[in-house]
């Protein structure tokens, strides 16, 4: 095995630990806790390599040695279920710079830690946990040990059979031993369940009255044949005038807004709930598409889950996975995790990664999250690298910050939020009981991110149903233009469609994120004919490192130039502090030989230089006054560690020089 001596750019962060992998070898091998005593019997490891794989290189270690890569741990490393000997053989591979056991101690959050420590914990506190196992593990055996471990009510959380993983839950009690239960060499890693708070900041900063919630000027869309997923707390009121559906009285295919409510734990219909739905879909059956405070999307449908399940015995994968199949492809949740004991340092957690994968493996899928209430801190699902983050935005122009939310960036430095949204003063459906009627609207609270999110979640509805429609890219709907939309060209396209709301602050930025989302104009071809330039690169057909796509734009003067890539990221490796697995760049060449990276700024516009973005998933050239001429647009892959890489890429202010390039899928259930 090739050793060099340690090198500050391969050191590891995990679990609140940053450490040098080849060192942590040394360190076992003097131990000799490094090999088990039995060849054959199967640990976890962490392999780090010496560069980056090529797709070559990983077919033949996974044909030679019987690697899976696909784990992947930042940098150039990988979590592995290898035996003794595997790794033996394996060693003597000179791509190989470390083999380190996973053994206990770097497999336990900050806050379990805490708990061993007696610390964060009050003595009436009931705290439930995860143990997260890998995949090919003996979870009989493994709920045996927990069980052992002094741990109560144990359940299991089976993903497995969907591409998800599997997680055995339990309450810790004074006499649970989480050491004990850390060195099972099936455990991959052991966290407190996050607290799910409503983002409804009662306290929220006042705003000047109710935004205008219908300004895109798609007026033929109002969300028809979308659905859209909702979890919150509790469910919608089905008997609402907005909601109610007299022929179909039970959710299902046929109910109006309805189709399908999962409610494991029988929680009645509540406020939020009701509120937050009327913003997305919600439509006045007495007057179809006339309500002033109708939703955003008033013609699409809800499938609904309640966020307390999540506490219980589901999975964020579970649910995301649920509404799939009932035919939602865009998600809202108003809702945020935070970390069950104070002191925390937020990782990479569980909860984020089930949103991150379930985009990787549903590609049609958007997940939009909220930042929080004021004051608190930002967490999954909108901080997820797959999903949409949104804060409020306040509607007073003398005071252009955001109206209720958290800043960024997230611990591994990712621009959290993408979007703020209006969300003050919003007029919605609410529970109240009118002579008898329910169809009572009002405000719920002066501002909050929960009332932003499910607005922009209905514009991910109205945007895929442009594509879906084929009205891309003529502006009238055409069969032979209907394309199904990956959830990263939704996104890509909100994210696109923001605008600056504040020019006296940098732009893009940790509290406006990339703009205000508040119209979806710029799908709209311009009065000349030039409409936006897309590209929608599945997976299949995506970039290995090394690879790269280069697209030719010609520009005429005048026209300010705008170009967003984003792509759906694989999941991160859980407890790590560093989130982006497959690392594109978005570099862009004028004319005349200059050159523009992705996210490299000043003023609001892209400049020449700077360094390529090696955190986010999204990246970005603004010019307002580009030079006339051929462009060229390139993707370039400095890293895909897993699969392949797709990605959507969504320009305005050029039109294309080159064949017009559409790749999609068809439409199908999630998997």
């Amino acid at each position: 095995m090739t050793q060099t001596g340690s090198e500050p750019g391969l050191r590891i962060s995990l679990g609140g630990r940053d450490f040098d992998p080849l060192a942590e070898q040394k360190a076992q091998e003097r131990n000799s806790n490094n090999l088990p005593d039995d060849p054959t019997l199967v640990a976890a490891w962490i392999l780090q390599f010496t560069r980056p794989l090529t797709n070559a290189e990983m077919d033949e270690l996974r044909t030679q040695h019987g690697l899976a890569l696909t784990e992947y741990l930042p940098p150039r490393s990988y979590v592995e279920r290898l035996s003794g000997r595997q790794v033996q053989l394996i060693g003597a591979d000179t791509r190989v710079r470390a083999a380190m056991r996973f053994l206990g101690d770097f497999k336990l959050a900050l806050s379990a830690r805490a708990l061993i420590e007696g610390r964060g914990r009050k003595t009436r506190d009931r705290v439930l946990m995860n143990a997260i196992v890998f995949p090919d593990a003996d979870v009989d055996a493994v709920i045996e040990g927990i069980t052992a471990s002094g741990a109560g009510s144990v359940q299991l959380i089976d993903d497995r059979a969907a591409g998800g993983g599997v997680v055995v839950r339990f309450e810790f009690l004074p006499e649970t031993d989480l050491s004990l239960l850390s060195e099972l060499e099936a455990v991959r890693w052991v966290e407190p369940v996050p607290v799910d708070v409503d983002d409804d900041d009662h306290n929220g900063s006042p705003g000047v009255g109710e935004a205008a919630r219908h300004g895109n000027a798609l007026d033929a869309l109002h969300g028809e044949g979308q659905v859209i997923g909702l979890i919150d707390r509790g469910q919608p009121d089905l008997k609402h005038c907005f909601f109610t559906d007299p022929a179909n009285p039970d959710p299902g295919p046929d109910h109006r807004k309805i189709r399908l409510v999962r409610n494991s734990v029988q929680t009645p219909p509540s406020d939020h709930a009701t509120f937050t739905a009327g913003i997305a879909v919600g439509d006045d059956i007495n007057r179809p598409g006339a309500s002033p405070h109708r939703g955003v999307a008033w013609a699409a449908t809800l499938v609904c889950g309640n966020r307390l399940d999540l506490g219980e015995a589901s999975s964020l994968f579970a649910e995301l996975l649920a509404a799939g199949k009932a035919g939602a492809r865009i998600h809202s949740n108003s809702w945020h995790s935070r970390a069950q004991l104070q002191g925390d340092q937020p990782s990479y957690d569980s909860r984020t990664a089930d949103a991150d994968n379930f985009a990787w493996l549903n590609q049609d899928h958007l997940v939009v999250g909220s930042s929080g209430n004021t004051g608190e801190e930002q967490g999954p699902p909108g901080t997820s690298k797959n999903g949409i983050c949104v804060s409020c935005a306040s509607p007073d122009p003398a005071a252009p910050a955001a109206g209720d939310g958290n800043p960024g960036p997230t611990v591994d430095g990712r621009r959290k939020p993408d979007l703020v949204a209006s969300g003050c003063q919003i007029v919605s459906a609410q529970r109240k009981v009118v002579e008898g009627a329910r169809c009572s609207t009002g405000v719920m609270a002066p501002c909050a991110s929960s009332f932003a999110t499910p607005r922009v979640a209905a514009f991910g509805a109205i945007a895929r149903q442009y594509f879906t429609q084929g009205f891309h890219p003529t502006g009238q709907p055409r069969a032979s233009d209907r394309i199904n939309p990956s959830g990263a060209l939704v996104k890509a396209v909100l994210i696109h469609a923001a605008t600056r709301p504040d020019p006296g602050r940098d732009y893009p930025n940790q509290i406006e994120g990339w703009g205000l989302l508040d119209s979806l104009d710029i799908l709209l071809p311009t009065p000349d004919g030039l409409a936006p330039v897309l590209w929608d690169v599945r997976n299949i057909d995506g970039l290995a490192t090394g690879d790269s796509h280069a697209h030719e734009l010609n520009l005429t003067s005048g026209k300010p130039l705008k170009i967003t890539l984003v792509w759906t990221d694989p999941p991160g490796s859980v407890g790590s502090h560093r989130a982006l697995v497959n690392d594109l760049d978005l570099v862009v060449s004028s004319p005349t030989a200059a050159t523009y990276l992705g996210n490299v700024f000043e003023r609001g516009a892209s400049v020449e230089g700077g360094l390529p973005d090696r955190v986010d998933n999204v990246e970005s050239v603004v010019l307002p006054a580009p030079e006339p001429g051929r462009w060229l647009v390139e993707v370039r892959a400095h890293e895909v560690n897993v699969g392949a890489q797709g990605y959507a890429l969504v320009v305005t202010g050029g039109r294309l020089s080159s064949a017009f390039m559409r790749l999609g899928v068809d439409d199908g259930e999630a998997r």
